[in-house]
């Protein structure tokens, strides 16, 4: 098993660098960009006296291209081969990392064994038709209208979970979107986004525009088997940035009755001298859907009602950029329930243009485990190179 995971590891390395071509020798016009990740994690559960490991090769390629002159599209791969003794320990583990974004399954387990699971995903396959001031996209994209930066139960079509730092580029839905973009700031936006079955669609209308210095937005529609109304808005007061983002869900069949979930956040921002930026982010939801296991794991499938665990919670952070490239980040989130706080320190360097590096760790601290406070922590040890 050692030497096909090399064999896999070389397949894939070969794959990137022959991607890597400058945009002027992209064949047929397709312009291709990725990256290779190579994530090392380690974890302790309860007080630690249970740990385990895991070992990620993360690989991305993006294609592009300008068809026409009103005709484009995009392609992206998300290739992964995990393994490590933390699989073993979690049932369920390949399920878990094989999302199945879609309506249509466009992912692949090459292998998928006890300790190792190398697994391919389509989780972009877009084509975009513009004309003049308004666009037609179709195929598995990213539809976002969250504002904040941590939680969005406006972000109706791809929900994603803020602690899962290594997706960056967030999942895709297919979907078709219409957006027509007016005068003075105002965008129109529809999307549909059709389900297995009929419970699971979401469709919804979208209006921005911009009041006096604030970027707003309106949005309807249908949520699975609920009625949606929301809004959000971002500007400044003086020097500090504001946003904030509501969403009210409510059954179709009992509309008469009290059995909506309101979901709501607000964020603050700053930029310091001294390349310095603090935030503060709140989240608030009537209906708080509980855990359904750690807090921790970022697999966990969100919905925009429910975005995290508790009904009541904040979430602070710092920036610190200093010279040759390196970046301290510090955020903590804390919710009155269960006196439950995560911890979530990091520190990045940008080697060059193509070279990264950065060490995260997440801490979880809550009650509900006794007297053991300690209930997990994993450290990410991440390497990347861009082509």
């Amino acid at each position: 098993m050692n030497d096909a995971r090399h064999i896999i590891a070389w397949m894939l390395a070969v794959l990137s660098i022959n991607s890597g071509f400058s945009q002027e020798d992209s064949l047929r016009n397709w312009q291709w960009k990725g990256f290779i990740k190579d994530m090392t994690g380690g974890y302790a559960f309860g007080c630690f006296d249970e740990t385990a490991y895991s070992r990620l090769l993360h690989n991305r390629i993006t294609l592009t291209s300008d068809l026409t002159s009103q005709l484009s599209a995009r392609v992206d791969v998300r290739n992964r081969i995990m393994s490590g003794s933390l699989m073993r320990k979690t049932p369920g583990w390949a399920d878990a990392m094989d999302l199945k974004q879609g309506l249509v399954d466009m992912s692949v387990r090459w292998i998928d064994q006890r300790d190792v699971l190398f697994l391919s995903e389509i989780d972009r396959l877009q084509m975009t038709w513009s004309h003049d001031n308004w666009d037609l996209t179709a195929g598995r994209q990213r539809i976002n209208w969250g504002i904040s930066n941590i939680w969005n139960p406006n972000d109706l079509f791809n929900t994603y979970n803020f602690l899962d730092f290594d997706y960056e580029e967030r999942p895709g839905a297919d979907a078709i979107r219409f957006r027509y973009f007016g005068k003075q700031d105002k965008t129109f936006e529809v999307a549909w986004k059709p389900g297995k079955v009929p419970e699971e669609h979401v469709a919804a209308l979208l209006y921005r525009f911009n009041h006096k210095g604030f970027d707003h937005q309106i949005m309807t529609g249908v949520y699975h088997r609920d009625l949606v109304v929301g809004t959000g808005w971002a500007g400044s007061i003086g020097e500090t940035g504001f946003k904030g983002e509501w969403s009210y869900f409510h059954p179709i069949q009992r509309f008469t009755d009290t059995s909506g979930i309101l979901s709501g956040s607000l964020m603050f921002d700053r930029t310091f001298p001294e390349n310095q930026y603090a935030s503060a982010s709140i989240w608030y939801t009537n209906r708080p859907a509980g855990m359904g296991g750690s807090l921790l794991n970022s697999n966990m499938r969100l919905t925009p009602k429910s975005l995290f665990p508790y009904k009541f919670a904040i979430h602070a952070a710092y920036v610190k950029s200093f010279g040759s490239g390196y970046s301290l980040t510090g955020s903590v989130v804390f919710a009155p329930e269960q006196s439950t706080f995560i911890i979530l320190p990091s520190l990045s360097r940008e080697i060059d243009e193509a070279w990264d590096v950065d060490l995260t760790v997440q801490t979880l601290f809550s009650n509900n485990v006794g007297a053991c406070a300690m209930s997990g922590a994993a450290a990410f040890l991440r390497l990347k190179h861009s082509f």
